[in-house]
């Protein structure tokens, strides 16, 4: 059967010349935007959507973690740094066994705060204690909130919140 005679019986779509207008020829007939995909198969871009959701968000979390985790080692190198060794190993355990700062903030308002020194008890605090106390304030100032608070999550979504604090970086 010639092409002329396929064409009219609507065996083909259509005529090309060559290869290269016959590929132009399928990706016209083949592209479709977002509003012709909802229109034709809304359960289709549903699903799509639905999938690409599932990836940002696990993808967030595992960045989320590996934040964290980064988080976590360089405030331990700070403690170790200024507070010394055994004070970064402590903090280290506690943190491991899933202690946070609200439980040991509870614990020493309910059982009273170590005792101090002699000196700190009569008012001369010494100069490393100070500084130790402004380096550790600073860091819980610079410290960005948690996306998993209700002031991080933008509109209920954490995607977006997530989103807005990169893009703000």
């Amino acid at each position: 059967m010639l092409a002329g005679d396929a064409l009219n019986k609507g065996l083909i779509n259509g005529i090309v010349p060559d290869r290269d207008a016959l590929i132009a020829q399928i990706s016209k007939e083949i592209s479709m935007d977002k509003a012709q995909l909802a229109a034709s198969h809304p359960e289709l871009l549903a699903q799509i959507q639905a999938e690409a959701r599932a990836e940002a968000e696990s993808a967030l979390a595992a960045a989320h973690t590996q934040a964290q985790a980064d988080s976590s080692a360089g405030l331990l190198a700070l403690v170790k740094a200024v507070a010394g060794e055994d004070a970064a190993a402590k903090i280290a355990q506690a943190a491991a066994i899933g202690i946070t700062a609200e439980q040991i903030a509870a614990y020493a308002q309910i059982f009273g705060q170590p005792q101090a020194s002699a000196a700190e008890a009569e008012g001369e605090e010494s100069a490393n204690n100070v500084s130790r106390r402004e380096i550790l304030t600073a860091l819980r100032e610079a410290r960005p909130a948690p996306l998993n608070t209700q002031a991080g999550v933008k509109n209920g979504d954490p995607v977006a919140a997530a989103i807005d604090r990169i893009s703000a970086l």
